[in-house]
């Protein structure tokens, strides 16, 4: 730091979604605390829950825009393979041109 010490940055927790999980919305941004957002993260290999993070920032990636996390990605956005996909449920599915793939139980994305 400015101070001459060392500063830790840790990542926030990703929760679990699903009757058991207390994940946020990444769809509506809803769930985190002031000043965070709501983003998709990789599913649970264990359980094939999605999973969400509250993050303190966000990128403008969306539809093909090269990514290395979803915090590269904007709002209602997710980092799959490389590249931010727009976020989709049953809810709020695809355009109709895009199908919804899975990317756990509760979230998916449009490809």
């Amino acid at each position: 730091s400015a101070a001459g010490g060392h500063v830790a940055v840790c990542d926030p927790s990703y929760e679990q979604c699903g009757p058991d999980g207390t994940c946020c919305d990444p769809l509506g941004n809803t769930g985190c605390g002031s000043g965070r957002s709501c983003l998709l993260v990789v599913p649970d290999s264990g359980t094939g829950r999605s999973r969400t993070v509250c993050e303190f920032s966000v990128g403008n990636g969306r539809d093909g825009a090269s990514c290395t996390t979803a915090r590269d990605c904007m709002l209602a956005n997710t980092c799959v393979n490389g590249r931010c996909w727009r976020v989709c449920s049953e809810a709020l599915p695809c355009p109709s041109d895009l199908s919804c793939i899975p990317h756990g139980s509760e979230f998916g994305y449009c490809s």
